[in-house]
């Protein structure tokens, strides 16, 4: 499988004889679909880096797309302003009481 851009393999440095194999998790967990909700699983699933195997070492590495790099970004902000919400509320609360 051909794209755009080609994918190098990190140990022999192969360029011609990769293969995609896919999502690296190809069942996606349940528990961060009931955790996250919907929009956010699916930047997480977003996020996840694309499995490729070299023919020539035989190694399986992964590699994040353009897309993939912006919901890993994407997530991680996310997150942060959710802790950083959470902390303030029990500083709030801490102060309150």
């Amino acid at each position: 499988m051909k794209s755009k851009r080609s994918v190098r393999c990190p140990s022999c440095g192969e360029e011609a004889d990769i293969t995609c194999l896919g999502k690296r998790y190809g069942v996606y967990p349940s528990g961060c679909f009931l955790i996250l909700s919907l929009p956010l699983s699916m930047v997480h699933r977003l996020s996840s880096p694309i499995e490729f195997r070299c023919r020539n070492c035989d190694r399986v590495f992964g590699k994040r797309t353009g897309f993939g790099i912006f919901g890993l970004v994407l997530l991680c902000l996310i997150l942060a302003f959710a802790l950083v919400q959470g902390l303030l509320l029990l500083f709030l609360l801490i102060l309150g009481a």
